[in-house]
């Protein structure tokens, strides 16, 4: 495909739905990736070399796969970011790349891990209980207008950015996230706080905006309906066509949804939205001041020793329980 070409509707599901296989996070462009001579890289050959020339990156925008991945916000890799320290004071150490090449390949297979091997845990969906809470956390976080997975007396805080049209969201919501909540959530290790990064385009914001007016409506008297809403969204997704996340047809799964009231939020939408993008906004620029790129990303914060650390991309289970564990044993 000749550099600066547009894609079609297909062409784009295609490559979404190709490297969603991955274990990357949705942002930018992959920074590392190997070009054999005479032919373009595969996308399982992106990420496996440090050392790109220019030569390489012109051959590589020339192919059709980054063509897709250009235009369509693409995948941020997995590899080790830069360390940042919050504002809170607390340091961050990043852990999104150093999985070993086995590691990914087993999240890209979905392949247990040695540790998962021997300790089975079902992957099975849940339905886990949700709560509101007011305040800002030693990491910076306002809890205020979001959803929180979890007790609040736990050992460490898991802040996890998504973006409802990323594909590698969905799949850590289907492959991680219920073992997490079976095992550190249930055991008072973690509790989990949702936060939006929408940067996939237009409809991702307007995705986030109708997850905080829902989270409005049922916080107060039937929280545990909000995972409903959000798991009815994520089961939407598809990638044949970008139109199902627009508005009108977000409205129409909302009305699926027992026990929330779909004009309602479509009213909170229209009369809230300017306040509510600006308190999304903030909540993604935390993120990037902590040096996250991409959905989904998540930072580990233990607000007793005010020390955090971050994942980026859909990790397996095995890498959340790890980091877990070295900051709570």
């Amino acid at each position: 495909m000749p550099s600066g070409s547009s894609l079609t509707d297909g062409q784009s599901a295609r490559a979404l739905k190709y490297l969603a296989d991955t274990a990357l996070p949705c942002g930018g462009i992959p920074r590392f990736f190997r070009v054999r001579k005479r032919r373009r890289p595969t996308i399982r050959e992106a990420g496996e070399s440090r050392h790109v020339t220019r030569k390489t990156r012109r051959a590589l925008l020339r192919g059709g796969v980054a063509a897709a991945i250009a235009g369509l916000a693409g995948c941020s890799t997995g590899d080790s970011q830069s360390t940042s320290t919050p504002q809170s004071g607390a340091s961050t150490s990043t852990d999104a790349g150093t999985a070993s090449q086995s590691t990914a390949t087993a999240e890209a297979t979905d392949q247990p891990t040695q540790t998962e091997e021997s300790t089975p845990i079902s992957s099975e969906p849940v339905s886990p209980s949700l709560h509101a809470a007011s305040g800002t956390t030693g990491f910076d976080v306002d809890l205020a207008g979001n959803p929180i997975v979890g007790s609040p007396d736990a050992t460490l805080d898991l802040y996890y950015w998504s973006d409802y049209l990323c594909p590698f969201c969905k799949k850590f919501e289907e492959r991680t996230f219920p073992k997490l909540v079976r095992t550190h959530v249930a055991e008072g290790r973690v509790r989990v706080v949702l936060l939006q990064f929408p940067n996939i385009g237009e409809n991702s914001m307007t995705a986030s905006v109708m997850s905080r007016c829902v989270w409005r409506q049922v916080r107060e008297d039937s929280p545990d309906t909000f995972w409903n809403w959000h798991s009815t969204v994520f089961d939407e997704q598809g990638f044949t066509q970008g139109d199902w996340s627009n508005r009108s047809n977000l409205l129409d799964l909302t009305e699926s949804v027992e026990g929330v009231d779909a004009s309602a939020v479509d009213s909170c939408m229209s009369e809230n939205r300017d306040g509510i993008v600006s308190a999304i906004e903030a909540e993604r620029q935390r993120g990037k001041r902590a040096g996250l790129d991409g959905t989904p990303s998540f930072v580990l914060y233990d607000p007793d020793s005010d020390t955090a650390a971050d994942l980026q991309g859909a990790q397996p289970y095995s890498r959340f329980d790890s980091k877990i564990r070295s900051l709570t044993e």
